[in-house]
């Protein structure tokens, strides 16, 4: 019985090898990836340029004391805004309110000076029609009055100077807009037109300054034949604006002015651009984003993130017919909501990896559908 067991666990091995070698376990790769693919599209564009600069208001004034004393009130808070001819500050009046009095007692003074040398002369010309005078004597009573006239433009002079103190003793706004802060404290002694009592800027208007490289200028400038912005009926020039935290640029404006020349250490041309700001959203002194609208053209669109960017620089991937990705080099422009500009390196026609990116290399195969295809659409690259 014992050798039955060995010849029958023999051949229940034999035919268990038997079976193994009769089956075959086959690798069976994984199918190619699925990305979605779209052609660029023509679309008419805003030709522009984008710069950055900063903003100052359309009015700043300094306020100096003209006249020099002790700071006697402040009618205003800091920071406050404030019409044309408010009243601001008070600088003691009183030691130019005595010169102004003085003044006038001193012209009073004059005016009966000349009275007197009025009456000389009628006295002295009368003893000259009676022979008992002399032409001498006429002429120095002549001169006297001469002199006396003069005394009193003086004093006259002298006293619009001392109540012209008088009046800058009290300290107004010359324009509207807000105040700076902070403020000098009353009881300070002030110099005359040293001292900086504020500043206000009118900021319903603002300036956005920025700069535009020589050789961008000279592109413009032969563009338009050496003619600036509304010269010679060539139309305005727009201009949008936007602030640190906008995204694209809300606010619109035109252009203004530019320097008359080139600033030879930087090689570019100092330009700014007129903004209206009701709201005073734009602050002066601001960080701004600019972009000058030239015109429209024609230009190749992709969605932004299909643009990708590696230390060689800007590509796009695309799937030939075969179904094969392929690397392509391109010259981006700039960015159309969320779809970016392509200057050259893409054909219309080319498909375009957009979704999918990371399962997408050159080299290898996957299976592109079309972004919004068809219910019967076939992928792209296959029959």
């Amino acid at each position: 019985m014992r050798r039955s067991i060995i010849v029958s666990g023999v051949l229940g091995v034999g035919l268990l090898a038997g079976c193994g070698q009769g089956a075959t376990n086959a690798y069976a790769p994984p199918p190619p990836p699925e990305v979605t693919v779209a052609r660029a599209v023509r679309a008419t564009v805003d030709e522009t340029i984008e710069s950055t600069g900063s903003t100052r208001a359309a009015e700043r004034v300094e306020i100096r004391a003209r006249v020099g004393g002790i700071l006697a009130a402040r009618h205003v808070k800091p920071g406050a805004r404030v019409e044309k001819g408010e009243h601001l500050f008070t600088i003691d009046p009183r030691p130019f309110q005595a010169a102004v009095d003085r003044a006038r007692a001193t012209l009073t003074a004059r005016e009966i000076t000349l009275k007197l040398a009025e009456l000389e002369v009628g006295r002295v010309e009368e003893l000259v029609r009676t022979r008992t005078g002399t032409q001498r004597e006429l002429d120095q009573r002549l001169s006297a009055r001469e002199g006396a006239k003069a005394d009193i433009d003086l004093a006259a002079a002298e006293l619009r100077m001392a109540e012209l103190d008088l009046e800058w003793s009290v300290v107004r706004a010359p324009i509207r807009g807000r105040l700076s802060a902070p403020l000098p404290d009353p009881g300070g002694l002030v110099s005359k037109d040293m001292t900086l009592l504020a500043t206000i800027v009118n900021d319903e208007k603002v300036f956005a300054t920025y700069t535009l490289d020589e050789r961008t200028l000279m592109t413009q400038r032969r563009r338009n034949e050496g003619k600036r912005p509304g010269e010679d009926g060539r139309p305005e020039l727009r201009i949008l604006l936007g602030l640190i935290d906008d995204e694209g640029y809300p606010f619109e404006g035109r252009y203004d002015h530019a320097d008359n020349q080139v600033d030879p250490a930087t090689g570019t041309i100092l330009i700014e651009a007129l903004f209206d700001n009701p709201t005073g959203m734009i602050q002066a002194g601001q960080y701004v984003r600019l972009q000058a609208i030239l015109g429209q053209r024609e230009a190749l669109l992709l969605p932004e993130t299909a643009v990708l960017q590696d230390p060689r620089g800007r590509f796009v991937l695309v799937v030939g017919e075969d179904g094969v990705v392929q690397r392509k080099d391109v010259k981006a422009g700039k960015q159309v909501g969320r779809r970016r500009v392509v200057e050259s390196g893409l054909p219309d026609e080319a498909w375009v990896v957009v979704d999918g990116l990371q399962r997408a290399r050159p080299g290898t195969k996957v299976v592109a559908r079309p972004q919004a295809p068809a219910a019967d659409a076939a992928p792209v690259g296959t029959r």
